[in-house]
């Protein structure tokens, strides 16, 4: 049995859902198969309260959006602003906050917080002065992963 969402969990997954569909039916406009099942999915997770899932698939739609050339993003940001006062750039800092607080704190508490650091591996893993921020977020995720297992 799914636990129940409180108020302010029920208006992120709204937010989250909107978003995602938004950006979703701006990167995906050219393909209707991708974008229709999109949709059933996003809609079906909305239903059921999956509010980790949510958060996943709203970290995954912004890192899809870092693949668009500039003028897409400034024109899906300009859509995202009118929606919901909001941008592309605005979440993704939120997010490295986020990232920031786990690296002070030493320790991921959430797999959201797991997904978040992982995802940031991925965008970085290349740049060789970022090489010990990876270390860093690799020890966290590896701590993570073994506090899982015991």
């Amino acid at each position: 049995m799914k636990k129940k969402l409180t108020e302010k969990q029920q208006k992120e997954l709204a937010f989250m859902k909107d978003w995602i569909l938004i950006v979703h039916e701006y990167i995906f406009k050219n393909d209707e198969d991708i974008l229709e099942v999109d949709k059933l999915c996003i809609i079906k997770a909305f239903e059921i309260g999956e509010i980790r899932g949510m958060r996943m698939a709203f970290n995954d739609t912004l890192d899809m959006a870092k693949d668009l050339s500039y003028a897409q993003k400034e024109e899906l940001n300009a859509i995202l602003r009118e929606k919901f006062g909001t941008d592309l750039n605005e979440q993704n800092n939120k997010n490295y906050k986020k990232i920031k607080r786990v690296i002070q704190r030493g320790k991921i508490k959430t797999d959201e917080e797991y997904y978040l650091l992982k995802e940031r591996i991925d965008e970085i893993y290349d740049d060789e002065s970022k090489r010990e921020e990876v270390e860093e977020l690799g020890t966290l995720l590896l701590n993570y992963e073994n506090s899982k297992r015991v």
